[in-house]
């Protein structure tokens, strides 16, 4: 891994460990080249693009690929209709050339 996406990495864990529904989340951040790959599990589909558009606004992140898992605490109702277990936010947040975001 080179030094700059090792940096990288650590910025993104840092930032994401100071925002409150995202800091006890364990979040594992690859960067490679400026592309930044989250995984790891949250607890809905919002803090799943919370991290992600995060991320997308940090200097130096040309690509966000969003692996993040979200589990829906047991016995609790779920937006999405599954009562527990994970699923997979298959989100990739890319800027086009205006720097607008396209989800």
């Amino acid at each position: 891994m080179k030094l700059r996406d090792a940096l990288l990495s650590q910025r993104v864990h840092e930032v994401l460990g100071q925002i409150a529904p995202l800091s006890a989340a364990p979040i594992r951040a690859v960067a490679q080249d400026g592309v930044v790959r989250l995984r790891g599990l949250v607890g809905s589909p919002r803090e799943a693009r919370l991290a992600e558009t995060i991320v997308s606004g940090l200097t130096g992140v040309r690509k966000v690929i969003n692996e993040l898992e979200v589990r829906a605490p047991a016995g609790s109702p779920h937006p999405y209709g599954v009562t527990e277990g994970v699923f997979h936010a298959d989100f990739t947040l890319a800027q086009d050339e205006d720097q607008s975001l396209e989800v």
